[in-house]
């Protein structure tokens, strides 16, 4: 039971900070691109869900999400920090 409550504020979270980060349409010129929902979402879903999870868990976290979207990984250690063009 504790363990679909928090399910179901973790998801009313990630809804909560979507609907902050889509930007108020200003005009029909104005439209939000798929490409920008997409981002949003994924920070969105860092910042909720992925926020819950201890550093093992976020790590797996985050290399399943970037493998599911086709996105870049990068190695980011104290020692060598990714860089721009990797």
């Amino acid at each position: 039971m504790l363990q679909s409550y928090r399910s179901y504020l973790q998801v009313t979270q990630l809804c909560v900070m979507l609907d902050a980060l889509i930007p108020v349409q200003e005009g029909p010129s104005k439209q939000v691109t798929g490409e920008l929902l997409e981002c949003l979402f994924l920070e969105a879903l860092y910042c909720s869900l992925g926020a819950s999870l201890n550093e093992e868990g976020r790590s797996q976290f985050d290399e399943y999400t970037k493998n599911l979207c086709g996105m870049m990984k990068m190695e980011d250690t104290l020692e060598q920090k990714a860089a721009v063009g990797m």
